[in-house]
């Protein structure tokens, strides 16, 4: 039975000298063209776009997504991509709100994706990313040039962390708990988890920081591996 679906996340990807970037290329070059990829959020640290282009640290990586049947999530370091890969023809969710998700056939599966950082309540978190996503942060990056933008976007970004939290990993599987379909799949926490639930499975596709996780999608069985090229 052929690949139906590859999903990832949490890939932080910050340029190529970075080595999880090149190491995502490998692995996206490992793919046949026709796949469905679904990306949930944070592929890159420090995404923003200036007249319509990526930073050009991530401008390679943003043309090989684009060769794929592209499903893209908003994390909450990248959420200002999703206008960028919806404008070039990837399925994606209407708006870059914590708990963007879309529904999409995967294989035998109907899917649930998301980011995963709705699971996230905290007052800390609700009201940083309302701010970062509001539209006087958005015109203060605009205003920079690309350089001092950069800068700028990894001096708020800081650097990703590595280390699970039980509490949000918990909280997802709740959420995950309320949804009908077969497959329920969110990021965000970094740490790769595959359970059976009545309905199907709950995913965390974990993280490229620690682990270069990803899940497959054959037919009705999902697959969570690690990519070692």
């Amino acid at each position: 039975m052929s690949l139906d679906a590859v999903l990832v996340s949490d890939l932080h990807l910050d340029g190529p000298a970075h080595p999880s970037q090149p190491a995502f290329l490998r692995f996206l070059a490992t793919l046949p063209a026709s796949t469905r990829l679904c990306v949930l959020g944070d592929a890159f640290q420090a995404w923003w776009h200036h007249d319509g282009a990526p930073f050009p640290e991530y401008a390679p990586v943003a043309r090989a997504l684009l060769q794929f049947d592209l499903v893209y999530l908003p994390g909450n370091h990248d959420f200002h991509a999703l206008g960028y890969f919806g404008a070039h023809g990837a399925a994606v969710p209407p708006h870059a709100r914590p708990g963007a998700a879309v529904l999409v056939r995967l294989g035998a599966l109907d899917a649930h994706l998301s980011h995963g950082d709705e699971a996230d309540t905290s007052w800390g978190y609700t009201s940083l990313h309302a701010l970062l996503r509001g539209r006087a942060f958005a015109a203060l990056v605009d205003a920079l040039p690309p350089p001092r933008a950069w800068a700028f976007l990894h001096r708020v970004a800081g650097r990703p962390h590595g280390t699970p939290d039980p509490g949000l990993e918990g909280a997802q599987v709740a959420l995950a708990a309320a949804r009908p379909e077969a497959l329920v799949a969110m990021g965000h926490t970094h740490g790769p988890r595959l359970l059976h639930r009545k309905e199907g499975y709950f995913l965390n596709t974990g993280d490229w920081v620690s682990h270069r996780s990803y899940a497959t999608v054959t037919g009705d069985v999902v697959t969570l591996s690690r990519f070692d090229g």
